[in-house]
This record gives C-alpha cells, structure tokens and sequence, in this order.
C-alpha cells in the first residue's frame, strides 16, 4: 500500500475551493473493498489543491505486461485470473454507480492490484 498524492489546479480559487473540498468530504466516506480510498486533502501554494489516496503499485498494464493475469487456470496457476479482475472491477464500478457516481476513466492504468491480486479501482470520483 502507498500514498498517490495529485493535484488540482482551479481556474476560480475561490468557487473551486468549496466545490473541490465539499465534494472530497463526501468521497472520503465512501468505503468499499474494490476503491482505493481517498484519504486527505491539503491546500498548497498558488491555490493547489493536493488529493491523497490509497494506491498500489501494480497496475493492471504492469500485470499483463508480466503476463500476471490469465484467461484460464492452465495458463498460467502464478498469477491472476481476468475473470476475477473483471468481476472485482465490476462490484466496485456497481458501488459507484449504487452512489450516483462515474468512473469516467476506467483504464488499465486506474485498475490497481493489491498485494493479493485483488482489482481496486482508482481516480474515481
């Protein structure tokens, strides 16, 4: 588990700093096994804004690049099957939709695996 940290730049400091925040304090609640969790928020210099959350180092790309995930059992018994990536990714795109949020950029690059093989979505919200 590792700390991603973005950020945001506002066109309209003011406006975007009560949106950005209201919004996170709503996401930040927001717990389900297939999210990677949003943390902390934090206001740096010339209006930034800094957005904490959970994160893995391996991505989905990075899995099947190494040839990590699989179609079948007989392929490869090491890494992890697609179909239970697929069937995480969708519970967790299923919560989202449950709380009236998009995904809006399901990639193989915001698919993350936790030290146990499990998909955890990222970018989220």
């Amino acid at each position: 588990l590792q700390l991603g940290v973005w950020s945001v730049v506002p066109g309209n400091l003011e406006a975007c700093d009560l949106d950005v925040i209201g919004r996170f304090q709503a996401l930040r609640i927001l717990r389900h096994p297939r999210l990677c969790s949003y943390l902390d928020i934090a206001k740096g210099k010339h209006g930034r804004v800094f957005v904490m959350s959970e994160h893995y180092s391996v991505t989905l790309e990075d899995a099947v690049a190494l040839r990590g995930v699989y179609l079948s059992p007989g392929d490869k018994p090491t890494g992890v099957p697609l179909l239970k990536v697929v069937m995480q990714v969708a519970e967790g795109l299923s919560h989202l939709a449950a709380h009236g949020i998009v995904h809006g950029r399901v990639t193989p690059w915001t698919i993350l695996l936790d030290e146990n093989g499990d998909a955890k979505l990222a970018e989220w919200g």
